[in-house]
């Protein structure tokens, strides 16, 4: 065997040397990722109690009809009344329908008042945001008042409100109205105290 043939050898095995090294390379940094991937992936989700985080359905406005029980023209409404009622007392209502896939009853509640905090419904410095939660389908309603909300209309006072206002036009299937009495009888109880007066806006 020559000079060059032994050159050309030892050149094929040092190829090969070096294109096994870059395999075994490859696939170490492939086993890697893969794993930091398997981590990521298996990383705990922070749970709040009956549902996660990423069950906060997403916030498309004052009105968020997920469940489709009100037409166009009355989600407009609905719109329309809270907006002035927020120019009028900076007081913020937000409107959530949800269906029997987002939530269920024993989790309403608690759904309802995360979605509140997450949201961000209210002024920071005065806790005045009211959310109203209803869901045809499970046959729930809950308004989650903020703490300024709640030293001027209690729990109790809004129970009443849900109950002998809201849930009656429910049951004949009169959501918006139901809705749209709700809001009204709320704001009676409220506009015409110090806390949401003009000079304290």
């Amino acid at each position: 065997m020559n000079s060059v043939e032994i050159n050309s050898l030892e050149f094929f095995h040092s190829k090969m040397k070096t294109k096994l090294y870059l395999f075994l390379l490859c696939a170490t940094l492939a086993s890697c990722e893969n794993a930091t991937k398997l981590i990521r992936n298996s990383r705990p989700t922070k749970e709040i109690p009956g549902f996660v985080m990423n069950a906060v359905p997403e916030h498309v406005g004052l009105v968020n009809d997920y469940e489709n029980i009100y037409s166009e023209s009355e989600e407009a409404y609905l719109d329309s009344l809270v907006a002035a009622i927020e120019k009028e007392s900076s007081i913020e209502i937000a409107i959530i329908t949800l269906d029997d896939k987002m939530t269920t009853t024993k989790d309403f509640d608690s759904l309802t008042l995360v979605i509140a905090k997450t949201w961000g419904v209210g002024k920071p410095k005065k806790n005045n945001g009211i959310l109203i939660g209803i869901s045809s389908v499970l046959r729930t309603v809950r308004i989650q008042n903020g703490l300024g909300i709640e030293k001027i209309v209690s729990n109790e006072a809004t129970k009443a409100i849900i109950d002998e206002k809201m849930i009656p036009l429910f049951k004949s299937n009169q959501y918006f109205e139901g809705t749209r009495m709700g809001i009204n009888e709320m704001y009676a109880k409220l506009k015409w105290t110090n806390e949401i007066s003009g000079h304290s806006r």
